[in-house]
Formats: C-alpha cells, structure tokens, sequence
C-alpha cells in the first residue's frame, strides 16, 4: 500500500513508502457440550459444537477428537456441527471440537470436555436346584445375569459366606456350580459377578441354603 500526492505550485508528485498492511482474521469462539455426562457404554453421546464470531456465521467442519483420535468430522450448519457416538468406552474422555476455519475466521478449538461413560450395571439372580437339600446330595447353584446391553461375558464366583466355592465363567449370561460337599446346617450363598468392558462387577443377593441331615 502507498499514498501518492498529487503535487502543487511548489512540490512535485512524491510518493510515501511502500506499507505492508496484515488483516488477520478473527478468532471465532468454539463451545461444546454433550447430550449426557456422565453417558452409558453402548449408549449414544451426541457432541454438539457451536462456534460463534464477530463477522457473521462461520462457515466449515468441525473435527470431534477424544484425546489424539478422531472421532468424525461434522460440517457447520448455522455455525453448529454435530456428532454422535456410541464407541466410547467405560472411562474418562477428554473431548475437544477442531473448527477448521474460511474465508473469513481462523481455526480454533474448544475447551476440553471430560466425558465419563460409566459401564452398564448388571442383574444377579442366584437359584438353588434344592433347598432344603440332604447332606451328601449335589445342589446346583445357578447364576444369571442380566443387562440392558448385549449378553455379559466374564465370571461367576460362588462363595458360601467368604469361602470362595468355586468359579465359573458364563455362558449366554448363565453359570452353574454344582456340590455335594455342604454339611448339615444354613448356609449363605452369593454369586459375584466379576464384570467385563460393558458392565459393573455385581453380587447377587444372598440365598439362605439349608442342608438338612
């Protein structure tokens, strides 16, 4: 850029130094927020970023990240993106929306949204196959469990107060223990469920087994 003047009675034309003028441009405002937090394993989260600035709407994608890894790109719609997931596993998420910028705005990212995904709790039933039993007779303690997810995988503990009497994993969400080693008298038995990725460990209520002579 240059200023030129025109000259007079007195002055010849001149001209003023060249002048580099930087027009940056503005930095836009990134907020985002999470339709649940804490949110569910194998629930859907649904992360919407607005992003706001003083020339008019912005325009563009925006980039959904937890920690270094992305999770999708979304494109503005009236300056909001949105995104939904149901990937995230039980943990802490430390989600950051990416604008990418135009014409007008420069990039920018939001603050870190720490999203929780708790696991899904669990259902344990346990069932004898005889109670009251005689001594020396097998019983059969079954255990289900039971979510609002897909089937639960892991293990079953058995225990007769805090004697552990055995361990068992599941199958289609079932485990059974069997024993003919239980003496006349009352026992208490609990099954522990050990959880997996998608669910919480989980003991059912107690059962009251009594062994009659």
């Amino acid at each position: 850029m240059v200023a030129q003047y025109s000259g007079d009675a007195n002055y010849t034309i001149a001209l003023s130094a060249r002048l580099t003028e930087v027009v940056e441009k503005p930095a836009p405002t990134v907020k985002l927020v999470a339709s649940a937090n804490p949110g569910k394993v194998d629930a859907t989260i649904a992360f919407k970023a607005t992003v706001t600035g003083s020339a008019g709407t912005p325009t563009g994608t925006v980039t959904f990240y937890s920690g270094t890894s992305s999770l999708g790109t979304a494109s503005l719609k009236n300056g909001v993106a949105s995104l939904s997931t149901d990937k995230l596993t039980a943990g802490k998420h430390t989600i950051v929306a990416k604008y990418a910028g135009d014409a007008t705005y420069n990039s920018a990212s939001s603050s870190v949204l720490t999203e929780v995904i708790e696991k899904l709790v669990p259902t344990v039933r346990l069932a004898s196959s005889a109670n009251p039993a005689k001594a020396g007779a097998t019983v059969i303690f079954k255990a289900t469990v039971t979510g609002i997810g897909p089937a639960p995988s892991g293990a079953i503990t058995f225990k007769s107060g805090t004697k552990t009497l055995g361990e068992v994993k599941l199958s289609d969400g079932k485990a059974s223990y069997s024993t003919n080693k239980l003496a006349a008298g009352t026992y208490t038995i609990t099954a522990s469920y050990s959880g997996s990725a998608v669910y919480a460990a989980e003991t059912s209520a107690p059962l009251k087994e009594t062994i009659d002579k």
